[in-house]
Parts: structure tokens; sequence; C-alpha cells
């Protein structure tokens, strides 16, 4: 992801000198004789930009500080607060950098193509983080497909394609394909942003090019959609939904935010946008316009990111550092491609992940199995107090 971010500068920069009437419509007119229309929106627009920083800035601190208590992000050579914060926070990162692209966009509407691939780029990315968090919050795949239902249901029934009510008995492929359809929107998204900036320069809105890139952008952002509805309920039998549905309209809300917003507004909001002393181009305001909104949405998914990611035990439960495993552990290696139950080194790590596993669902709390080898200052601690004989037998516990 950051090596991204270079490209995308440079991006952002060849979008702003490219305000020639060559290339596109200058739009440094927009400063003068301003009407009070556009004041009230960057005004308005910047107001819940910070806003929106603050909260996701408020809600990140809050799960390092759950995350220093478990022990991570304080003796690491390549900083980590866990798989599971870092993959949360990086999904709340979404609305702060949708919200400030938005204003980007608001004052430089030349720079929209290159403001939608950076929302591209960031909500492919936190597609896939939120399929992982669910993988590490189930705690191996092997318990995802044992809570898998027994009985036929009509799984393919999600919007939009609810008329697919064909009921099959849930089926690892299933769930393989459902993660295929996920991912597709992680690269075309992204993908299509580039082409877009591309076309942005060279041809008209109402060209072939864009209605081919609009087309696939709308049946790949639908598509994800709809296979995320579909995977959500299947790997989320065993887990505690008071916060999934959060999670859930978290997610969707952005996916719709970032590409289709841009598609239907034009429909709705005809005509150009006229001041005192100058006329804006329809394709321009909405431009603009598109940032307004943008910065407003993002308000309220930063907030509802408060709702959805809550740093409390249940998220992040106390570690023993005699007794447990490591936060998420096993969940780390299955993810990885490393399957437990085949290591017999392993067998003992996973008959106690098992255990914590029961535990968890005793009482209801959304914790998987607790990253492998992380030794903390609790866990320096403890070896500190422990008498000296001990030491060889924990040596060779640890090889």
């Amino acid at each position: 992801m950051l090596s991204i971010v270079p490209i995308v500068a440079a991006l952002c920069m060849a979008a702003v000198s490219a305000q020639t009437p060559e290339t596109g419509p200058a739009t440094s007119y927009i400063f003068h004789d301003t009407p009070p229309t556009l004041l009230f929106m960057w005004g308005s627009g910047c107001f819940c930009a910070l806003l929106t920083v603050a909260t996701t800035v408020y809600n990140i601190r809050q799960h390092m500080t759950a995350a220093r208590a478990q022990g991570f992000g304080q003796d690491e050579l390549i900083t980590s607060f866990g798989v599971r914060a870092d993959r949360i926070m990086q999904l709340l990162l979404v609305p702060a950098v949708c919200s400030i692209t938005g204003v980007v966009q608001m004052f430089l509407p030349g720079t929209a193509n290159v403001m939608s691939l950076l929302r591209s780029i960031q909500l492919a990315f936190a597609m896939v983080r939120l399929i992982e968090l669910l993988f590490i919050l189930n705690g191996s795949q092997q318990h995802i497909v044992s809570k898998l239902p027994q009985e036929q249901r009509p799984i393919f029934a999600s919007p939009p394609c609810c008329c697919l009510r064909c009921p099959v008995l849930p089926q690892l492929w299933h769930l393989r394909f459902f993660v295929i359809g996920v991912q597709q929107f992680m690269f075309i998204l992204p993908l299509m942003g580039v082409f877009d900036v591309y076309l942005g320069t060279r041809f008209d809105e109402d060209s072939a090019q864009k209605k081919f890139s609009g087309i696939v952008v709308t049946v790949s952002t639908m598509l994800g959609m709809w296979t995320f509805k579909c995977l959500l309920p299947l790997i989320t039998e065993g887990l505690d939904t008071r916060s999934l549905g959060s999670m859930e309209h978290f997610l969707l809300f952005q996916m719709m935010a970032a590409k289709l917003l841009e598609k239907v507004l034009p429909l709705v909001v005809p005509g150009d946008f006229e001041a005192n002393s100058w006329v804006m181009p329809h394709d321009i305001f909405m431009e603009v316009l598109t940032g307004f909104i943008l910065c407003v949405l993002q308000l309220s998914l930063a907030t509802l990111g408060l709702q959805a990611y809550v740093a409390d035990e249940t998220m992040y439960p106390k570690v023993d550092y005699d007794s447990e495993l490591p936060p998420d552990a096993l969940a780390a290696l299955d993810m990885s491609g490393v399957d437990p139950h085949k290591w017999r080194r392993l067998d003992n790590w996973a008959v106690a992940a098992a255990a914590i596993s029961a535990a968890s669902d005793s009482t209801s709390a959304a914790a998987g199995p607790l990253l492998l080898g992380h030794k903390g200052p609790n866990y320096r601690r403890v070896e500190g107090q422990k008498p000296a004989a001990e030491a060889p037998e924990q040596e060779e516990a640890d090889v």
C-alpha cells in the first residue's frame, strides 16, 4: 500500500498541472466572485472532513491502546499492533482518506479522477482487510467450515440477486467463490481508476470509452457487493452479532459512495452551475458536488466506525502469558497458508486454541484463538519472576 503512495502523488501533480485549455477546462475562476452556495459547500465540507479525521484519530488511538495492553506495538523492529488491530485500523482509515480526497476535489475539480483512484485503492484494500478480520475472529478455516449450516439454504439470494433462491448445501467451494468475487473488486476498481485518469484528459464524458469504464466499474461493484453479502452470513455463524451489522454497513456504504455516487449524481442534478459573473460546466460542478457529498457522508461513516469496531474486552480480551496462546496465533498461521492441524508440533497449540474458542463461545465473545511468538513486556515480567530452575524448561518449550 505504501509503495502506491508516490505513484498517486505523482499523478496528483500531473492532474493539477494539466489544467490547461488543451487538456481540460481551467477552474481558477471559481475562486473569484464565488457565490454563497459554493462557499457554503466548501466551508461545510472542510468542517465535516476535520470532524471525520478527528473521529478517525480518536478511534484508532483507542485500538492502539487496547493492542498495547496485549503487549503489541512496543518492541517490534517493524511496528505492529497485532494482526487484528492492524486490520481494524486500516479499515478505520477509509473515511479519513475519502474525506481528505473529497476536500481536494472540491477545490481542485481537475483532480477528481486521481482522487477517485486514491479512494478506489483504499476501498479495495479495505474489502480484503475485512474478510481477513472476520477470518481472524473465527480463529481458523476449520472453525468456519465446521460452523457452516448443515441444511440447504438459499445462500445466493442476496441483493441485488434476491431472485436466486434455489436452496443448496453450503460447502467450502461456495466460500472460495464468494471470496474471489470480493477479490475481483480489489483488482478491477484500482485498475479502472487508472484507466479513468488516462481517459479523463483525452475523451469527453459521453465518449464510448468513458461509458465502457462506467459499465465495468458498476458491474464489478455490484458483483462485489453481492458476493460480500452472500459470504458474510456464512463466515459469521459462530461470531457475536452485536457489531457485525455495523461492520457490514460501514463497508457497503463505502462501496456505493466510491463509484456509484459519481455515476448517479449527474443524472439527478442536470444543468450547469451559474454564478453572477461565470458559469461552471455541468461536469465540473458534478466533481465539486461529489466531493462535498463525500465529506458529509464520510463523517457519518466515521461515526458508524465507532459502533462497528469497539476497542473493548470482547475485541481485545485479556491475555495470560502463562497459560494462553499469543493473540490470534493460529489464525495468523492459517491465514498465511499454514494449516496448524497438519503439523504435529502444533497439536498442543491447536488443542489449547480449541479450549479458548469454546470458552469464548460460552461467553458470547468475538475472540478467536489468541500472533505467534510475540513476547511483550508482561511476558518478560513474568519470566523475571520465575525461579532460575525453570529457565531451561522454558527455553526448551520455546524452541
